[in-house]
């Protein structure tokens, strides 16, 4: 018989195993570019286990992960938390167009309901088998109890960077979290939803820049008309 359990402490348990990522020309493939052909970048991880691992803040790492959109942003990440994944036997086959791929994933499921994550891949990355790979690779992810005299706590175990933001999305699901993404282009930094009132911003300030950035673009509008009169 199922049971409704509230008030336990859920986290994620990640800590990091170190690697270095560098940029390498890909000599397997070739594309059209500038006029001439030319091996793609790829992002090829390189062990580094005589360095220490450590333990981040999973969800600080997701808002890191979303927010690192240029490719000097996203080598900046994968070097400061390791090994992305470990459990897709993809080492030395990344993109920096594959992680944006992982940007748009991660925003689907935020804002979908888990029972409808499955065909939506299925559509959305019908030429990315990775990612749907992973979805069902990182649907189990163990659980451990630690229990003290007072309270007691569940940690979801993560070992690499995809498991432990993948988890934060499974916790926040279970609890009932419902997200949006930043309505100012330059942000898009995801929040959640704490009331029924309507927000199309993570914060008071993006919200603010955005009322200033359309007045002056209003006042603009008018200078040009005028000069056309």
């Amino acid at each position: 018989m199922s049971q409704t359990i509230l008030g336990i402490p859920v986290t994620v348990d990640f800590r990091s195993t170190p690697c270095s990522w560098h940029e390498k020309p890909d000599k397997r493939c070739t594309v059209w570019a500038n006029g001439k052909h030319i091996h793609p970048m790829k992002l090829w991880e390189r062990d580094g286990d005589w360095l220490e691992g450590k333990n981040f803040d999973a969800w600080k790492v997701r808002d890191y992960f979303l927010a690192s959109e240029s490719d000097a942003e996203i080598l900046n990440f994968l070097n400061k938390t390791g090994h992305f994944s470990k459990r897709l036997n993809v080492k030395g086959a990344w993109s920096y167009d594959s992680f944006r791929m992982w940007h748009t994933a991660f925003r689907g499921l935020l804002q979908r309901h888990p029972s409808g994550w499955g065909a939506w891949a299925s559509k959305q990355f019908e030429h990315e088998p990775m990612i749907i790979k992973a979805l069902q690779v990182y649907s189990q992810i163990p659980v451990d109890f630690r229990w003290t005299k007072t309270q007691h706590y569940a940690f979801f175990k993560a070992t690499d960077t995809l498991g432990a933001i993948l988890a934060t999305i499974y916790i926040d699901k279970l609890r009932g979290a419902k997200h949006g993404f930043c309505a100012r282009p330059d942000c898009r930094k995801d929040f959640e939803f704490i009331s029924k009132h309507k927000r199309k911003y993570c914060s008071p300030s993006c919200a603010h820049l955005e009322t200033v950035r359309r007045l002056r673009e209003r006042q603009k509008s008018r200078k040009q008309e005028k000069r056309r009169v």
